[in-house]
């Protein structure tokens, strides 16, 4: 029986003939080598990790900015002393109501 020189390389078995049958997703005579279905998915994969994060940071910043824009508007407005904000109830957000004006009237 003989043996194959690298053992392998860990990836598969050495038949009878000193030829390595290599695992599944690796290849080469000493299946040393990943596949290249194996390389395209490593690809694919790091692309939809990279695109994830750009767009969830995308998210976060103009998120961040509108609430930056809000709190300068609402600072703003409270100087001038012409409007204050009330919780409005259909869209959680604020809305511009004169002083003195009742909330529902």
């Amino acid at each position: 029986m003989r043996t194959c020189a690298t053992n392998c390389s860990r990836h598969g078995e050495c038949d009878a003939q000193g030829v390595c049958l290599c695992d599944n997703g690796w290849t080469g005579e000493a299946c040393d080598r990943l596949a290249d279905w194996v390389i395209a998915c490593l690809c694919i994969l790091s692309l939809l990790v990279c695109c994830t994060g750009a767009g969830v940071s995308r998210w976060y910043y103009y998120r961040r900015m509108r609430q930056k824009r809000r709190l300068r508007r609402e600072v703003r407005e409270k100087r001038q002393g012409r409007v204050m904000r009330v919780q409005g109830k259909r869209t959680g957000g604020y809305k511009v109501q004169a002083p003195g004006e009742i909330a529902g009237q």
